[in-house]
């Protein structure tokens, strides 16, 4: 017979209200209180009943006078907070997750991770003073930036690739489809020599899935349509040029403004007839190009907490998942 939460009750020695809190991994119970009952439950092979996890999941739903509680957006580096709050393609971010953690009934706190006084305990402590359990962690502005924290206490997710070093759950443009959505459009257009022209350290921070994808499509076309990557270390005007004048792409697809500004730069001789396209534009700007959907990728971080919240995960997963967000093609005006 299927043991009841009643039979871990008693077998552990608590109430029956302990376990059901327990078996939720909620903070109100005491660390070792939660590990005994874990165990019972365990030992005893019990398995919660789906049907009442979904009735209970259903009730704890938000509505329009209640509020389930507050996720944290984490900020690391002295420009995080700043770049989040002020850049306009942050902002898109921003906005999306608020959103999102508003229509499933949560605040939102923002807290700088590593402020002057903000030592592991301090952190820890503003988190549960303030009953957090839920953690988004934002971009890094650069790596190689960390913090100091209990993970097994939090349900975590972040956007993008910049915290690479951490196994955590992450919702991220879909930068390989993106690109072979751009590519499938030009071509469309009738282009046939496309270019891609990106610094390298762009491309490794989106895990080079760009190059990727721009390779990919290169291979199926015959040699002499071929035009190699431009991927420097560096935006250099005389290597872009040479670059730009030996291949004689059609299209370039790129995404750092400097790649714009060089093209312009050079000769009508040179830059006439060539299309630009930007790998990331943003709405409203008449640029062609694809919208990745920055709104939506920051709401689906925010599913990825939500979602571990439900199921009383914490910690760093094993396997952590990555949630893909394909994006729109802009034709520009």
């Amino acid at each position: 017979m299927q043991p009841t939460m009643r039979d871990i009750a008693e077998a552990a020695g608590v109430s029956q209200p302990t376990v059901s809190l327990a078996l939720r991994n909620d903070a109100r119970v005491a660390p070792a209180t939660r590990k005994q009952v874990l165990a019972v439950a365990e030992q005893l092979g019990y398995r919660p009943n789906p049907m009442v996890a979904a009735l209970m999941a259903q009730r704890r739903k938000p509505n329009s006078n209640a509020t389930r509680g507050t996720l944290a957006v984490l900020y690391v580096g002295p420009r995080n907070r700043s770049l989040w709050h002020n850049d306009s393609v942050m902002k898109l971010y921003a906005a999306g997750l608020h959103s999102r953690a508003a229509e499933l009934g949560y605040e939102v706190d923002d807290i700088r991770a590593d402020a002057p006084d903000m030592d592991a305990d301090r952190l820890a402590g503003v988190l549960q003073a303030r009953g957090i359990t839920g953690l988004f962690m934002a971009p890094l502005p650069s790596t190689g930036e960390s913090v100091s924290l209990d993970w097994s206490r939090f349900a975590v997710a972040t956007l993008g690739h910049s915290w690479h070093e951490r196994r955590l759950h992450r919702s991220t443009a879909d930068q390989y489809g993106n690109l072979r959505l751009a590519w499938a459009e030009l071509r469309r257009r009738g282009h046939q020599r496309i270019g891609l022209a990106v610094t390298d350290g762009v491309d490794e921070r989106l895990d080079r899935q760009w190059s990727a994808a721009f390779l990919t499509e290169q291979r199926l076309l015959p040699r002499k349509l071929q035009v190699p990557p431009f991927l420097p270390n560096v935006l250099d005007v005389m290597d872009f040029k040479t670059w730009v004048e030996r291949y004689r792409p059609e299209a370039i697809l790129f995404h750092e403004q400097p790649v714009a500004e060089l093209l312009h730069g050079l000769t009508p001789s040179v830059r006439d007839g060539i299309t630009l396209v930007d790998l990331g534009i943003v709405p409203g700007n008449n640029e062609c190009g694809v919208d990745p959907d920055r709104a939506a990728i920051a709401a689906a971080a925010v599913d990825l907490i939500v979602a571990q919240l439900n199921r009383n995960e914490r910690g760093l997963p094993a396997s952590p998942k990555t949630v893909s967000i394909r994006g729109h093609f802009f034709p520009g005006v």
